[in-house]
């Protein structure tokens, strides 16, 4: 009988020892909160969306700056700082853009809710961003002028190259083949090159819009701005001469506001053709691929706009 009872005992002991393991695993899980996502890299990516129904934060490596937007619309929110406990709550996902090398993401509710909730995210962001533009193509394309007074964002797929320029100057800035975040100010057009993918290009200011400045195609504003067309704007009939009786543009001959009429030369390309038949003719349009800046790409978009021609 005694072998019994303190076979029984023994049981006992065993089962109240399993639930104290079970419950500090629970109590050990609700201590670290629930976890809503995980994710790893050492590029540019946006996260799947998530919700929590907690207030929630993000632990990271690599020290990747983060950018939170409403899954629903698509609105910007705010930047996220690693640690910061979050109470706005929602749908969301992250825009993870790394400072270097590799990164880590990790985004989980806050188990305690005893403790006051940290400020809303919003009170010192933007609350919405605005949708410049968007493009897509599978072949060379060039903007409209955009103007940009705040932060703004260009989103890409397929990995196109894309080249910035000066709206005003016609001067050329920068060039991106991934997203980027930019604190460029001013008015602008881009340049887009394929890749042989289809491409889609995305222009996202924070805050709203600037008022555009023009509608017309980035190529004719800034020939209409440009000083040295002057006289082409003045003199009809020098324009007729050199755009011939068929409207064309002959690249051998055309002046440089002329030649800027052309889809996708600027004024620097423009000089450069100048300088080029200085010495040898245009036999075709193909041999604009021996001016430094134009590629097959961009002579595929002169021929296709149909203005350019060689007599």
């Amino acid at each position: 009988m005694k072998y019994v009872f303190h076979q029984f005992r023994q049981v006992l002991r065993f089962q109240y020892i399993l639930v104290s393991v079970i419950l500090l695993l629970l109590a050990t899980g609700l201590a670290q909160g629930l976890s809503l996502l995980s994710l790893e890299g050492s590029s540019t990516q946006q996260t799947q969306p998530f919700t929590p129904n907690n207030p929630w934060s993000v632990t990271t490596t690599g020290n990747p700056t983060l950018y939170l937007y409403n899954a629903a619309d698509g609105q910007y929110v705010s930047e996220v700082k690693a640690g910061e406990t979050i109470s706005q709550l929602g749908t969301f996902f992250i825009y993870i853009n790394p400072t270097s090398g590799a990164w880590t993401v990790n985004v989980s509710e806050v188990a305690s809710q005893s403790q006051a909730p940290a400020p809303a995210i919003t009170t010192t962001a933007p609350a919405v961003t605005s949708l410049l533009f968007a493009l897509q193509g599978t072949t060379a394309l060039q903007s409209d002028i955009f103007t940009v007074n705040s932060r703004w964002y260009l989103f890409l797929t397929g990995s196109p190259m894309v080249s910035l320029y000066d709206a005003q100057s016609g001067q050329f800035i920068e060039a991106y083949s991934q997203d980027q975040v930019l604190d460029r100010y001013g008015s602008f057009f881009v340049y887009v090159e394929p890749s042989n993918l289809a491409w889609t290009l995305s222009v996202v200011q924070e805050g709203p819009a600037a008022a555009p400045i023009t509608n017309q195609p980035a190529q004719q504003q800034a020939n209409n701005s440009d000083p040295n067309n002057a006289n082409a704007n003045n003199n009809t009939n020098a324009s007729n001469n050199n755009a011939n009786s068929d409207g064309c543009i002959d690249i051998n001959s055309a002046n440089l506001g002329q030649l800027r009429k052309i889809k996708s030369i600027s004024k620097p390309l423009a000089e450069k053709i100048i300088e080029y038949r200085q010495n040898q003719r245009f036999n075709s349009l193909d041999d604009l691929i021996n001016i430094e800046g134009i590629a097959k790409g961009r002579i595929n978009t002169i021929r296709e706009q149909g203005l350019a021609c060689v007599k």
